[in-house]
């Protein structure tokens, strides 16, 4: 991909449009994750008090799965029944 500016809101849009809606590679319940985490990360940088464990915990939680899937379909390549 060619970009004149690369943005946050640029990439996340892109990766919804390409592994989500068209490839299919991504469940649509990881679209909101880039921005979910990401308010968060602010939130947590920038704002007292912070965020709770349980929020921390939550986003931990959904980029190990998110991790396990890019491992899954896009490195490890998506399995068939004749693998």
């Amino acid at each position: 991909m060619r970009r004149r500016e690369w943005t946050h809101k640029g990439v996340h849009s892109d990766f919804v449009q390409l592994f989500v809606r068209r490839r299919k590679l991504v469940p649509a319940s990881f679209a909101g994750a880039l921005p979910s985490v990401m308010h968060l990360r602010h939130i947590a940088d920038y704002h007292q008090p912070g965020v709770s464990q349980v929020q921390a915990e939550r986003a931990v939680r959904r980029a190990r799965g998110f991790v396990t899937l890019l491992q899954r379909e896009v490195f490890d390549g998506p399995q068939t029944d004749d693998s």
